[in-house]
């Protein structure tokens, strides 16, 4: 079976790329911005296509091409945008997550893990945090991964 990562050049990607590798996974990438020193030990284990969560054609003929029967999502910009960059921002944050999801159930991809984050929470009043608790995004990026979930 083939994997997608994307964003598997990334900080967690890179981290789950080298464990799918390391399970004995087909394992293909798609990161915009690839940062192949990451991954230098296993580069040529995987396929490393750059490219973009925001191309949904990308997406469709990867899935399609590789014959991917799940997914990873970990494209994602880490922290807030830079002043006047808010669209591109919500497009790979939101649109890119929505992209991934799509393309997944149009090729009917029975698996797919979306990479979220505590911050989706944000500050709540409770010291445990559970999936009961109503979510509390304080900037973008909490935003995003909390509409995402």
């Amino acid at each position: 079976m083939t994997i997608l990562i994307t964003g598997g050049t990334g900080f967690l990607g890179s981290y789950f790329t080298r464990h799918a590798v390391g399970q004995g996974e087909r394992v293909v990438l798609i990161d915009r911005y690839a940062d192949r020193g990451r991954i230098a030990d296993i580069l040529g284990q995987v396929t490393l296509i750059e490219g973009d969560v925001t191309d949904p054609d990308l997406l469709n003929r990867t899935i399609a091409e590789h014959g991917v029967a799940r997914i990873a999502h970990f494209a994602f910009i880490l922290g807030s945008p830079k002043a006047g960059q808010m669209l591109p921002y919500v497009q790979v944050q939101c649109l890119g997550t929505a992209n991934v999801f799509e393309a997944a159930r149009l090729a009917g991809v029975k698996r797919v893990l979306f990479a979220s984050s505590v911050a989706a929470y944000g500050k709540q009043q409770a010291s445990l945090l559970t999936e009961q608790l109503v979510a509390n995004p304080s900037d973008p990026y909490c935003a995003c991964k909390a509409w995402g979930e």
